[in-house]
């Protein structure tokens, strides 16, 4: 005949009758997953405005096709006239270090008095030539990096384009989803809590 003590063993869920070995496999899944999830802002695919069968996919890929890829940013620089002739010239050097990147300022020869409207006012035309995955995951923090280290006060830079935008979309979605996480896990614990009345069950 058993004993009552050794049935309820027997009869409690089997979470309860190994804890310690319930946690130790929770916690290696919970570490393969964050190795798994560690850099997955890099491995996102980019959203994009190309609409299969459109007049605009085709010129896109026509231009591709002669051009290659393209990746065109806009740099407003905005600030006193003398402050923007010192820092502009020294923004567009730092960019055409590297070989593959065009550029279009009011420094260059022929007619491009348009892109200085105004004398404390200047824009610049950049254009990478790359991927437009490469553009958002890469050339966006490399072009913020070289618009920190150029221009300063009293000049102010203002970037822009397609990349920008969908980097900036993609950047705000993941806070999104780390502060909904943030926001629901003490929820979850609760509600397991309730259910399960056991911390070691939840």
């Amino acid at each position: 005949m058993k004993s009552p003590g050794r049935a309820a063993g027997h009869d409690q869920p089997l979470l309860l009758r190994h804890p310690r070995a319930v946690l130790a496999i929770a916690a290696v899944f919970l570490i393969v997953l964050g190795a798994i999830g560690t850099g997955v802002e890099s491995r996102l695919d980019p959203t994009t405005l190309d609409v299969p069968g459109t007049k605009s996919l085709e010129g896109d890929e026509l231009l591709r096709e002669h051009f290659g890829p393209s990746a065109p940013f806009a740099i407003l620089l905005q600030g006193p006239p003398q402050a923007i002739d010192r820092q502009g010239p020294e923004m567009i050097r730092a960019l055409r270090r590297d070989p593959k990147v065009t550029t279009l300022s009011p420094w260059d020869t022929g007619a491009v008095q348009r892109l200085r409207p105004k004398p404390d006012q200047a824009l610049v035309l950049v254009d990478f030539h790359t991927d437009t995955r490469t553009a958002v995951n890469d050339v966006v923090p490399h072009l913020n990096q070289v618009l920190e280290q150029t221009v300063h006060s009293p000049v102010r830079a203002t970037q822009t384009g397609y990349a920008s935008l969908s980097r900036a979309i993609q950047d705000e979605s993941i806070d999104a989803t780390r502060r909904g996480e943030l926001i629901a896990l003490p929820f979850l614990l609760i509600i397991l809590l309730l259910v399960f009345r056991s911390p070691i069950a939840a």
